[in-house]
């Protein structure tokens, strides 16, 4: 599946706006280019955590296989979208040399900065009642304490 990088969707569950990054196809021109080395550590700490289905081949050299079971989302723009990331952006930044967008790369470089009120580790929003962070992206309600979340 193809989006333009930073394409917007409105999710259908919520009034936030999905912002889609790295979601790329042989048939699309994309940004290529060096990431820095702090945006890519960064990135590689978040644990992809909203299920998907399918499996999905490296459409630029059929290599690497990722079971595309799981997204990436990435707060950003002061916590008002989420970008919903692939699970292969790794393997297209180190092997294709794909350059996601600046605005991408710096929420990445914000996620651990408390006034985004994001979880250090997973770059998932952290619940403000009991600082549980299995919200499961804009979940509406918080797994730990029941509380309405809100962003």
């Amino acid at each position: 599946m193809y989006f333009e990088d930073l394409h917007e969707e409105k999710n259908s569950y919520n009034d936030h706006i999905k912002v889609m990054v790295s979601w790329l196809d042989t048939q699309a021109p994309f940004q290529t280019g060096e990431c820095p080395k702090e945006f890519v550590d960064e990135l590689k700490k978040i644990e992809p955590r909203i299920r998907t289905k399918g499996w999905h081949t490296c459409p630029f050299c059929n290599n690497a296989t990722s079971s595309n079971e799981f997204l990436i989302e990435v707060p950003g723009r002061g916590n008002k979208v989420m970008y919903d990331v692939p699970e292969m952006i790794i393997h297209y930044i180190e092997e294709h040399n794909y350059l996601p967008p600046q605005e991408f790369i710096d929420a990445i470089m914000n996620i651990g900065t408390k006034d985004y009120g994001i979880s250090d580790i997973t770059g998932l929003p952290k619940c403000k009642d009991c600082d549980n962070e299995e919200l499961n992206g804009w979940s509406s309600h918080c797994k730990g304490c029941g509380q309405p979340i809100v962003y």
